[in-house]
């Protein structure tokens, strides 16, 4: 895959080993946001080892958008297939902004290089799991509609 494109001051890049200590970070603030389990539990599961083994498998990317050298917000994405999709898609696992870059599209970013990785890779559509809780969490399921996707299910869509 090329290198990923630059926006505005910030660099969005491929995550590899050497960002992984950051990576780890991201992820437990966001299952901390999100109430995902107690530190102890993702301690456990969030070891270098775990996360080198799902880069280095080649199904799942992590893509950063990096500030002066320091990630400050990560998407995860892994390639699924299956027939009623026409083929390759990819899943959103993960997509977590530093609050102190929200509110300024980084987000929005995050999800236009996943749709380019999408196109150039490409899966047929993009999905993301919706949360049981619409009410709790109805900004997100709002900021993935702003961002082209639809309902379908128990899944936010986003057709290529």
């Amino acid at each position: 895959m090329p290198d990923l494109k630059v926006k505005s001051s910030l660099e969005f890049l491929r995550c590899g080993d050497a960002h992984i200590p950051e990576v780890i970070r991201l992820l437990h603030k966001l299952y901390k946001e999100l109430d995902e389990g107690d530190d102890e539990r993702v301690s456990f599961l969030l070891t270098e080892d775990a996360v080198k083994r799902m880069i280095s498998r080649g199904v799942t990317t992590i893509i950063a958008a990096c500030d002066e050298g320091r990630l400050v917000g990560i998407i995860t994405l892994t390639e699924s297939q299956a027939f009623y999709a026409g083929g390759p898609y990819g899943c959103i696992d993960e997509l977590y902004v530093l609050p102190e870059y929200r509110s300024r599209r980084l987000g929005s970013s995050l999800l236009d290089e996943a749709k380019w990785l999408a196109r150039t890779s490409r899966w047929q559509r993009i999905v993301v799991n919706t949360p049981k809780d619409r009410i709790r969490w109805g900004a997100t399921l709002r900021f993935y509609e702003r961002n082209g996707f639809g309902v379908t299910g128990n899944k936010l869509k986003f057709q290529l």
